[in-house]
């Protein structure tokens, strides 16, 4: 499979996982935490399998290049050993020609002595001129020579050019990639104090909420003094027959309250400690995974830290893939130079002598051995730098996981007595309170006996005018009788009056009958309304 195809691959199960996260909302709003922990978590898992598959097909990659560079070794030296036949043949032809040119060299020898033979038996000029062109062979024979061994050194310096050369690649190979590595190195220290400075934040977060969490017990606490202040002053309205069921139901209340706050700060407690620990699994997932990053705000950061991670993750395979491009090509152009300098030395072979061809080979040789052993060495110092980075890594993660865990005992240890201190301090304010209840029940109770004993001391002296108003409606009512008595009396002599008048006019009587009784009941109702209202007088 192709390794785009790999790495889309990869993505589309990131994707996918993503897609497929169930994360369940909370009651009391955003996201559920132990969700998010679990789909961060599984996340993670996904990374750090693509992570150690990364490096199971790097390694297999690695061993597939040295399988590569050991089969092109042996193909190399298959074909030098070829190139060494071959040259040992073309020496042979050659040595065949030098042979033949010896042979026709001598043939000529022998026409040149005959030549210079006749000369001398024919004449001087003859002989003048055989050695003119016998001396202009000799010159070009030397000059030919000389052209041989000036081409031999012009292949010598090429040769020791190209080696300088190839040095100087080298060492420009071997410059970039300390500058690569520092540069990595540098942005691994820079991620690492990115993660420092978010830890000392996420650190300052905690502290800002333990401050919060601590005013805010502070409000409770003083709600629930007002609201037990309300109720003891509810309490003091009530009447004295209502004291003591106010009194239980005030120390009833007090209790539920305290029950409810001592309730409310262990969950607040657990909460907090649930948030640390959720805090510090967070802190180890991003030193571990250097790509996670979960802000306050889930639903809005979370695909920010999906983002992150998947930017982390691209930039990580993309890093890679230009390694083992970067790798490949170099690799590539290795071979091919490798390639280019083993034709031109197996044509340049095939043009010198057999010692010329040793020499080459065995230079090759040990150039190919020094870039081998370069090689070897620079892969040993790569795996070496990322071994101690690994460690480096791991030891800082491990401090990191240590001070952290320090910091949260710590805090846990500080809230813990902070919790315990206001606990003491409500249940001195709550004894405080209690006693103060007391105190102003005792107060109103005394309040109270004062007012009845002032009512009582009022219902006695109502009571007593009373009497004095009962002994007066007595002398009222004595002196009343006694003028009723009058009265009667008076009327009594009216009755006698009108008895004798009524004997004095018994003759007249059937006459005046009407007239007379008319008279007489008037003036009956006058004096009865008149009694009437002299009583009603008197009883006012």
């Amino acid at each position: 499979m192709d390794r785009n195809e790999i790495a889309s691959k990869r993505k589309e199960e990131v994707i996918k996982l993503l897609q497929n996260m169930n994360i369940k909302k909370d009651a009391d709003g955003g996201f559920a935490k132990e969700a998010v922990y679990a789909s961060m978590q599984d996340l993670c898992n996904l990374y750090e399998a693509n992570i150690a598959q990364l490096e199971q097909t790097f390694d297999s990659e690695i061993q597939v290049l040295q399988k590569q560079m050991q089969a092109e070794k042996t193909s190399m030296e298959q074909r030098i050993a070829e190139s060494k036949r071959q040259a040992e043949q073309e020496a042979e032809i050659k040595m065949k020609e030098i042979q033949q040119r010896l042979q026709k060299y001598e043939a000529n020898n022998d026409v040149y002595i005959n030549m210079m033979m006749e000369a001398k038996k024919n004449s001087n000029e003859i002989v003048s001129r055989a050695r003119a062109e016998v001396t202009q062979m000799l010159e070009e024979g030397r000059a030919q020579l000389a052209e041989e061994e000036k081409k031999q050194e012009e292949e010598r310096l090429q040769l020791q050019a190209e080696k300088v050369r190839t040095q100087t690649e080298l060492q420009q190979e071997r410059e970039e990639f300390e500058k690569e590595a520092q540069a990595s190195r540098s942005r691994f220290e820079m991620e690492m104090k990115a993660l420092r400075d978010k830890i000392e934040a996420d650190k300052a977060e905690s502290e800002i909420l333990l401050k919060a969490q601590k005013e805010q017990a502070e409000e409770d606490m003083q709600m629930a003094k007002a609201k037990s202040q309300m109720q003891i002053e509810a309490a003091w309205a009530e009447a004295e027959r209502q004291i003591n069921e106010k009194r239980a139901q005030v120390n009833a209340e007090l209790e539920a309250e305290q029950k409810r706050i001592r309730v409310q700060l262990e969950s607040e407690q657990k909460r907090i400690t649930e948030q640390l620990e959720a805090r510090q699994q967070k802190v180890q997932a991003d030193l571990e995974a250097r790509e996670k990053k979960i802000n306050e705000e889930l639903e809005t950061k979370q695909s920010k830290v999906n983002a992150q991670l998947e930017a982390d993750q691209n930039r990580v395979r993309e890093e890679l893939e230009a390694e083992k491009k970067k790798v490949r090509e170099e690799l590539a152009a290795e071979k091919n130079r490798v390639r280019e300098e083993l034709a031109a030395e197996q044509n340049k072979v095939n043009a010198q002598l057999k010692a010329k061809e040793e020499r080459v080979n065995h230079e090759l040789e040990r150039k190919q051995q020094r870039v081998r052993q370069e090689l070897e060495a620079e892969q040993q110092a790569v795996r070496k730098e990322v071994q101690e980075a690994r460690a480096k890594s791991q030891a800082e993660v491990k401090a990191v996981q240590e001070s952290l865990a320090k910091n949260v005992q710590q805090a846990r240890e500080n809230f813990n007595s902070e919790v315990q201190t206001m606990r003491a301090n409500l249940e001195i304010e709550m004894q405080n309170e209690k006693s103060m209840a007391r105190a102003e029940i005792n107060r109103m109770k005394a309040e109270m006996e004062e007012q009845k004993k002032a009512l009582e001391s009022r219902m006695e002296q109502e009571r007593r005018n009373l009497e004095l108003e009962e002994k007066k409606l007595q002398q009222q009512k004595y002196k009343y009788s006694t003028y009723i008595e009058t009265i009667e009396g008076e009327f009594g002599k009216v009755k006698s009056d009108i008895g004798s008048v009524t004997e004095a006019l018994e003759g007249i009587r059937s006459k005046l009958y009407f007239q007379d009784k008319d008279e007489i009941t008037r003036s009956y109702t006058d004096t009865s309304t008149d009694i009437e209202d002299v009583l009603v007088e008197s009883d006012d």
